[in-house]
């Protein structure tokens, strides 16, 4: 999920950190990480059909823990898919039925321990989990929000509009819907790896008066994410260096001189390519998400454009 590397690559905008620090404030969940985890556990079960709740109790877990630290849990779920995302879920979906398969003939090969990855690779999170988890909340007064469409643009509107101060989460996307404090990899005990995207220019190496935001995301979609695939030969050092020394306000235009940019022939920039990420940039700044202040849909960042953006 997410970003190839990005985690390693923030390493000086992040530290080790315990979410103890945010004791008193509230932090917004992407739930179907925990879910997605708590499913290991049971993944035999899950596939088969068979009837278990440790995937929810590994959840209420977390949310156990986080009242006993004297922090609000927001638990965030996916509501529909994005049309921009059709691709990726659906190689995502091809995988888990591939992996589902093969689990089942390893299991009649009685090969129990080898079909148990596979069993973990095809575990698909449900609605029906979802709604199982938010009840087992509302019981415990733990409030829930059901996104429009994907749970990351969702965690980010509360993020930035202050409702909750940090995100938890294990997608590294997360920090290009323009969060300001999130959570990696949060254990048991709260440990996790903190990113503060206060100090993202000392990731991007210039002068803070060339660090825009908008240059950090457009580094990240160049170097491949849900939404666009990376070109040939491009990852995030790559990205960075074309980001940072490109001067041209116009960043699908400047998109045309990466050949020549890297002396590279054989890279071919199309023109459905720079449509693509104009596609994915906008899909990361203009989602749909629901205010609860207002109790309304809006976007996460508004749109002079009325046409749909995904």
């Amino acid at each position: 999920m997410g970003i190839t590397g990005l985690i390693p690559f923030l390493e000086k905008a992040s530290r080790r950190a315990n979410v103890d620090e945010f004791s008193g404030c509230t932090v917004a969940i992407d739930s179907y990480c925990w879910l997605h985890k708590g499913a290991f556990a049971c993944a035999d079960k899950i596939v088969r059909g068979e009837e278990t709740d440790i995937h929810i109790k590994y959840c209420l877990k977390y949310v156990t823990m986080l009242l006993s630290k004297n922090i609000k849990p927001i638990l965030v779920f996916d509501g529909r898919h994005l049309p921009a995302k059709a691709m990726t879920e659906a190689k995502r979906r091809e995988s888990r039925d591939i992996s589902k398969k093969r689990a089942a003939e390893l299991l009649s090969l009685g090969q129990i321990d080898e079909a148990r990855s596979f069993m973990r690779r095809g575990v698909d999170i449900t609605h029906a989990m979802a709604l199982s988890l938010i009840k087992e909340c509302r019981r415990r007064n733990v409030d829930c929000v059901v996104a429009p469409y994907e749970a990351d643009s969702q965690l980010a509107y509360l993020n930035v509009k202050n409702v909750a101060q940090l995100v938890i989460t294990e997608d590294s996307d997360l920090i290009l819907f323009g969060c300001t404090k999130v959570l990696f990899k949060m254990d048991l005990d709260g440990n996790g790896t903190l990113v503060d995207t206060a100090r993202l220019p000392l990731v991007m190496r210039c002068p803070i008066e060339r660090y825009s935001f908008d240059r950090f995301r457009q580094m990240c979609i160049m170097s491949g994410c849900d939404y666009l695939a990376s070109l040939p030969g491009i990852g995030l050092a790559k990205a960075r260096q074309f980001v940072v020394a490109t001067q041209d306000s116009n960043f699908a235009n400047a998109l045309k001189k990466l050949p020549s940019f890297f002396n590279k022939s054989s890279l071919t920039v199309t023109d459905e390519y720079r449509a693509a990420f104009l596609q994915a940039e906008a899909t990361f700044k203009h989602q749909y998400v629901y205010d609860p202040l207002e109790r309304t849909m809006r976007r996460l960042t508004e749109t002079d454009d009325e046409g749909e953006v995904f």
